[in-house]
C-alpha cells in the first residue's frame, strides 16, 4: 500500500516485468491488483519498486515471514545455516530441527509434543487431513466455503476451486510400467501409458488396436 493517494503510472521497466510474468507465469498465480507492483527490495514495514518508489507495507512479509521484511535476525540466522549445511531433507538427523520441535513442544497445549515438519501449508493440510482420516476411520471431509487450503489435488478438493472435470473419478492405481514386457518396445509402451493418462481408450488407437491384433487368442498380462 502507498503512502501516496495517487498510484504513479507503470514504468517501461515495470511493463517489462509484468509483460514477462503473464508470458512465463500461469494465470492462477495472478496479483490481485490492476497494476501489480513490481518490488525490488524490502526493509521492515516499507517496500521499493523497480521504479525506485517506497511503500509501506502492511502486511510486512506474509505468512510464515510476517516480521518484516529483511528482519536482521532471520537474515542472519539463514545465512549461518546455509554456510554450515544446506538442505538434507528428512534422511538425516539435525539439531536444529530438534531444536525447532523441541520449542513447538515447550509451548503446545496438553500432551501434544510430536512435529512433521513439511515444505508448505499444503503439505500440512494434506498430512493433517490424511491423519484424522487414519484416526477416525473415516473418509468424507467437510470444509467452509471460500476457504484456501493450497494448491494441490486434495486441497483444491476441499477448497471447492477443483475444475468440474477433475471431480469425476478419484485417482486410480495402476500397475507400474516395465518397457521390458511391451511388444513395441520402450517407446510404444510410453505412448500407450501416455494415452492411457489421457483418459484415452487404447482399443481407440492405432497402437491399442495393432497390440490386440497381435496378441489375439493369447493371454497375455499387460503392465499398465
Amino acid at each position: 500500500m502507498s503512502e501516496s493517494t495517487e498510484t504513479a503510472p507503470a514504468s517501461s521497466r515495470s511493463r517489462e516485468v509484468l509483460a514477462s510474468q503473464a508470458d512465463l507465469i500461469f494465470p492462477c498465480v495472478k496479483p490481485l491488483y490492476d497494476e501489480p507492483l513490481v518490488l525490488e527490495s524490502g526493509d521492515g514495514v516499507r517496500v521499493r519498486d523497480v521504479d525506485g518508489r517506497e511503500y509501506l507495507d502492511f502486511f510486512s512479509g506474509i505468512l510464515t515471514t510476517s516480521v518484516g521484511h529483511c528482519h536482521p535476525d532471520v537474515v542472519r540466522r539463514v545465512t549461518e545455516q546455509l554456510g554450515r549445511l544446506g538442505h538434507t531433507s528428512t534422511l538425516y538427523v539435525t539439531e536444529p530441527q530438534i531444536e525447532a520441535a523441541q520449542r513447538l513442544a515447550d509451548i503446545a497445549p496438553g500432551d501434544l509434543k510430536k512435529t512433521f515438519f513439511t515444505n508448505s501449508g499444503t503439505e500440512a493440510i494434506e498430512t493433517a487431513i490424511m491423519m484424522a482420516c487414519l484416526y477416525t476411520g473415516r473418509s468424507e471431509v467437510v470444509a467452509l466455503r471460500q476457504g484456501y487450503h493450497g494448491r494441490s489435488f486434495l486441497a483444491t478438493s476441499a477448497t471447492g476451486w477443483l475444475f468440474p472435470a477433475c471431480r469425476r473419478d478419484h485417482p486410480r492405481l495402476r500397475r507400474s510400467p516395465d518397457n521390458r514386457r511391451s511388444p513395441g518396445g520402450p517407446r510404444a509402451h510410453r505412448q500407450m501409458v501416455w494415452h492411457r493418462a489421457l483418459g484415452c481408450r487404447a482399443g481407440h488407437h492405432g497402437l491399442g488396436q495393432r497390440h490386440r491384433e497381435r496378441h489375439a487368442g493369447r493371454r497375455h498380462d499387460h503392465a499398465g
